[in-house]
């Protein structure tokens, strides 16, 4: 009885080994992207990043395409979700 326990906890622990390999093995790698902190969807098949990082911030300005008005819902929603989530407000 004792034998047949030990060959159990043995077979247990193999499980638990192979299972943590073939987990670590088939993890997702994490994108050029991601590493920097940028989240873009979906992801690009291909990324070459050039360059350092630069500082985006109320300094910059919104410049509206022909056609665009200061009301459209794309400009509003922009200008909210950038307000609200990072307190930056752009010039227009």
């Amino acid at each position: 009885m004792r034998v047949r326990l030990k060959n159990v906890r043995i077979l247990c622990y193999l499980l638990v080994a192979v299972a943590l390999a073939w987990t670590a093995a088939n993890a997702a790698t994490v994108s050029p992207l991601l590493a920097h902190g940028y989240t873009v969807m979906p992801e690009p098949q291909k990324v070459e990043l050039k360059g350092g990082d630069f500082e985006f911030g109320s300094g910059w300005r919104l410049q509206l395409g022909q056609g665009v008005k200061l009301d459209d819902i794309a400009v509003t929603s922009l200008e909210d979700g950038l307000k609200k989530r990072d307190g930056i407000t752009l010039e227009t």
